[in-house]
């Protein structure tokens, strides 16, 4: 009996249609972000020839340029933002400064997310 309850369970998990995420390449990358980060709105726009604006409606910040990159051709883990604005909470990250965010890179239920807190579940999204 205890085959059969094996071969039952393998055959359920095969046939309930259960993947796993298909890894990020370079090209996933690209695109228009939606950061769920507590404080004024913020969007990242990634783009093809490695620059990114961010934008952070806020009287005190603007619009900022900068520079991006990742392991190509395949995107491990981290994607490199350089020059980015941190406006974040302070228990979050570096509070108000420019620098290097090295973003965790991931996709999640087919969305493609730079993770800023896990934790906390604070992401920037790729809109579709």
């Amino acid at each position: 009996m205890g085959r059969i309850y094996a071969v039952a369970v393998v055959v359920g998990a095969a046939m309930c249609g259960c993947k796993s995420e298909v890894p990020l390449s370079i090209e996933d990358l690209p695109g228009y972000y939606i950061c769920n980060v507590p404080g004024p709105a913020q969007t990242v726009e990634l783009r093809k020839d490695g620059t990114f604006t961010q934008t952070i409606e806020s009287a005190d910040f603007g619009i900022y340029v900068g520079r991006w990159s990742t392991d190509a051709p395949a995107v491990k883990v981290h994607v490199m933002l350089s020059h980015y604005h941190f406006h974040w909470p302070s228990d979050i990250a570096k509070g108000d400064k420019t620098g290097f965010w090295m973003a965790n890179a991931k996709r999640l239920s087919g969305k493609v997310l730079l993770v800023v807190d896990d934790d906390d579940g604070l992401y920037c999204e790729r809109s579709p």
